[in-house]
């Protein structure tokens, strides 16, 4: 199974538990006004899943579009106008399937009518807001929250590549034979020649820290340059002597 097939599977059992609980709780409220009629149940599933489809055309629409990467007062009027009229969908669709249903019998309803004047359809209306505009606002935030972490793991792997090319960076300008040797030498005049010894590690950190800076600065004087070769000469004459 890959994983844009996987996600979309634990994302649709998050709706399904998300929506499905709202349609309990809508036909537990029906229940408060009177027995379970296929009318209330045909509310509930029609709501229910008309407003899992609208959250799932809210979040394609925002993805496609960008909506996430533009400025906030961007995303905040895009979303409440989306949370606005999508739900008209599906209480078109409950209105021709109540009226419909009612029409041919095939639905019933506590008195044996649905209740569509202007004050109801705009309680209607308001009862399909709330809970996608609750849904968008969750999901709005989880996006938030996985975008500053995917943001912030792509800092810090930016951060570890530079750290490893500056590294490689100084271990190709310090060559590794280059250092063992000074050290060697140096161990070996601590006890034939003191000040020259300390001249060989004044010498030989004068070249390491030019070796550091080197990798920060953009320019560098050529009066420094020739005082790096000098110290640099002066310590593989250490080295190789006579030689």
């Amino acid at each position: 199974m890959t994983d844009p097939t996987r996600e979309w599977i634990q994302r649709q059992l998050l709706q399904a538990l998300a929506w499905g609980g709202y349609m309990c709780l809508m036909v537990w409220f029906g229940l408060r006004y009177g027995p379970i009629s296929s009318g209330t149940l045909a509310i509930a599933l029609v709501v229910g899943f008309g407003l899992w489809g609208c959250s799932e055309l809210l979040r394609s629409r925002a993805l496609s579009r960008g909506w996430l990467s533009g400025p906030g007062y961007a995303l905040a009027g895009k979303t409440a106008l989306a949370v606005f009229l999508l739900p008209a969908i599906p209480q078109l669709i409950l209105y021709v399937v109540l009226t419909s249903g009612l029409k041919f019998g095939w639905l019933s309803l506590p008195g044996g009518a649905a209740n569509y004047t202007f004050g109801a359809v705009i309680l209607y209306w308001i009862n399909s807001i709330v809970p996608l505009g609750l849904w968008a606002g969750v999901w709005i935030s989880t996006q938030a929250v996985r975008r500053y972490r995917q943001e912030e793991l792509s800092r810090l792997r930016a951060e570890a590549a530079r750290s490893a090319l500056e590294f490689e960076a100084l271990r190709a300008r310090l060559n590794p034979h280059f250092v063992f040797n000074a050290l060697n030498n140096l161990r070996a005049l601590i006890n034939e020649d003191t000040e020259r010894a300390r001249d060989l590690v004044t010498r030989l950190s004068n070249t390491l820290r030019h070796a550091l800076d080197h990798g920060t600065s953009q320019r560098v004087s050529l009066g420094r340059e020739l005082e790096v070769v000098d110290d640099y000469l002066e310590i593989e004459r250490v080295h190789y002597e006579t030689r």
